[in-house]
């Protein structure tokens, strides 16, 4: 699963790349599901890639919480190939879910998410092979599920120092 806001930041294009790769092998084997708002100032970035998508792509649009949640509790992976964020409630989500996670490691995240990510290479090859072998492997962490909100509590309070450090320096 892929949520966000589609625009250029987001990088859906890098994760439909990786959609049409697993396509071209597999077929139906692999269904990307992407959740997010196409809004109008941003379809300079999304309407061109809506003309040319793998079949094994999904397009959900905008959902509200609960949706979403529903998306998360069925998915094997979250595909997360964001490649500028400050501060990801997706990637929270995903953790506090329980969720396998393909991610860029921003610098400015710090260790922040390190633990719970398999971070992404922008090499579209190699990010292709991590995520089959992600997606076939056992997850990195352990969650409790009923505990979710515990999980958010502690990355939104590792988010808060980091940038408290990040302040002070």
């Amino acid at each position: 699963v892929n949520v966000g806001l589609w625009q250029p930041d987001k990088n859906q294009t890098y994760a439909i790349e990786l959609a049409r790769k697993c396509w071209d092998k597999y077929g139906w084997t692999y269904i990307f599901h992407f959740i997010g708002n196409q809004a109008p100032n941003f379809e300079n970035y999304w309407k061109p890639l809506m003309k040319n998508l793998p079949p094994n792509v999904k397009i959900h649009g905008e959902k509200d919480t609960k949706e979403v949640s529903k998306f998360y509790k069925m998915a094997d992976l979250l595909l997360f190939p964001s490649d500028d964020e400050c501060s990801p409630l997706v990637l929270k989500e995903g953790i506090s879910n329980g969720l396998k996670i393909l991610a860029f490691d921003l610098e400015h995240y710090g260790d922040t998410y390190i633990n719970y990510i398999e971070p992404l290479s922008n090499n579209i090859n190699k990010d292709y092979e991590l995520l089959l072998d992600t997606i076939h492997s056992p997850r990195k962490y352990n969650v409790n599920l009923n505990d979710s909100k515990y999980n958010i509590e502690k990355f939104a309070n590792a988010h808060k120092n980091f940038y408290k450090n990040l302040l002070n320096k």
